[in-house]
């Protein structure tokens, strides 16, 4: 049966779960400007009453208890946050990356490979109404020179931005891994804490936190298990299971979006790591089309040249030489000696037909080039870059703007608002003072039953 000091009990009770409760609204009010926080909340339940027996069987209640202290989440808006931050991840990559690519390009300008296409082609034309002219002969080998400068120098850097995107796409695969592993160690701690009876929120926020930055790099799904633990998996490789983490394979190709390594193929779909692949796809196609161009051109001015007779009677030289566009260079004859372009195949300074026919052969549709020109294919090439760049960027602005909403009903669910947490606290403040008033009281009654019934 409970005794006289059943009430003190109660009101004790009360005042260690009202501080209990008054921690956690401290602990929430610390964490205000902390993103990767989720509000907390205690569940209060009835404590299990005593029985007892007078005129019948009876119940008592013994006040209040902690039930559970809860994280505020919504597991929709945490997946849909994962799959945002995969999309915005990939565009902004992307859109990031082809804007370099549009830098590398310089078109349309002055220095683009377009208009020094144009300056050799009206640099024979040029020849062609002077021949022999040794200024137009200059015009001719400056222009040539120039050409085969722009052609090497983007090449170059198309090369170049290859090689950093390769190595960005090195560190965001050795980020993720780097993340799994976190997310392994920590679910082994949260699962020994769970098996304990305890609730690690802050722990589970921390794996929640290492989980938003893994998707927002690689197309990863999470699964969460009964035990506490989280599994991850991308494109169907599980990449954290309980305590263990295996690594992302580390070879990849960009063309397929895939990873490989030791019997093991993994798609990259999503994630900063898919807009990688997509930004050195276009880097490695766009020097393809450029050795396109630069083959092009050396093998149709080159056919040409050789049937010529320059003024001294040399014959069969080449205008370009080289392979490709990363070695794209006047002949060695023609960058010493401008007198060696040939302007006719008869060697008379009144001949300008071979001339005339070069400067005509930017009007040439090339198989090798789709049936286009030369002109037109790189036209075409360089507007599909601008094109791709301008569409990135804008899905980017899009992605950006999904992904804000989504943080915002976030945050509106499991962030700390200080307005509510301060009413609350109140709330608490006050009911902590009445437990301790009723204390008191139950103090001051026991304190007179027991000086009565001692006398």
């Amino acid at each position: 049966m409970p005794g006289s000091f059943h009430g003190i009990g109660i009101a004790n009770s009360a005042l260690r779960n009202l501080q209990r409760a008054l921690d956690v609204t401290g602990h929430n009010i610390a964490n205000v400007n902390n993103r990767a926080y989720t509000r907390q909340v205690v569940e209060f339940q009835n404590a299990d009453p005593t029985s007892f027996f007078a005129n019948g069987s009876h119940a008592l209640g013994n006040g209040v208890g902690i039930a559970s202290v809860n994280r505020i989440r919504d597991l929709f808006l945490d997946s849909r946050r994962a799959g945002a931050s995969g999309d915005f991840g990939r565009s902004s990559t992307l859109a990031s990356s082809l804007q370099g690519l549009e830098g590398v390009l310089n078109e349309p300008g002055s220095q683009g490979v377009s208009a020094a296409l144009n300056r050799l082609f009206d640099a024979f034309s040029g020849l062609a109404a002077n021949p022999g002219d040794p200024a137009k002969q200059m015009e001719v080998q400056q222009a040539g020179r120039a050409l085969a400068s722009r052609l090497r120098g983007a090449h170059a850097d198309a090369t170049t931005l290859q090689s950093q995107l390769g190595s960005q796409a090195d560190a965001t695969l050795g980020r993720a891994n780097e993340l799994a592993a976190t997310i392994a160690n920590l679910n082994r701690e949260i699962t020994a804490r769970a098996a304990e009876g305890q609730t690690p929120n802050d722990l589970l926020d921390l794996r929640d936190t290492a989980f938003e930055e893994l998707s927002g790099l690689i197309n990863a799904d999470s699964v969460r298990n009964g035990d506490g633990s989280m599994s991850v998996f991308v494109g169907g490789f599980p990449l954290v299971e309980g305590a263990d983490a295996r690594s992302l394979p580390k070879n990849w190709d960009a063309a397929t979006g895939t990873l490989t390594g030791d019997g093991v193929r993994v798609q990259v779909t999503n994630g900063r790591l898919a807009g990688l692949f997509g930004g050195i796809d276009a880097a490695r196609n766009y020097a393809t089309q450029l050795d396109q161009v630069a083959n092009a051109l050396r093998e149709g001015i080159n056919d040409l040249h050789r049937t010529g007779v320059a003024l001294d009677g040399t014959t069969g030289l080449n205008f370009f030489s080289g392979s490709g566009a990363g070695d794209m260079a006047l002949a060695p004859e023609i960058a010493s000696d401008a007198s060696k372009i040939a302007s006719g195949t008869t060697g008379k300074r009144g001949d300008g037909d071979l001339a005339s026919a070069m400067a005509a052969f930017r009007e040439t549709t090339l198989a090798g080039l789709g049936g286009r020109t030369i002109e037109g294919f790189y036209r075409d090439v360089a507007a599909r870059i601008g094109t791709d760049a301008a569409g990135a960027a804008d899905e980017a602005e899009i992605r950006s703007s999904v992904l804000d909403q989504v943080d915002a009903q976030k945050m509106a669910v499991s962030g700390v608002s200080l307005d509510e947490e301060m009413a609350n606290m109140l709330q608490l403040q006050r009911s902590y003072q009445a437990a301790a008033k009723t204390l008191s009281m139950f103090d001051q009654m026991t304190q007179e039953l027991l000086a009565t019934l001692g006398r």
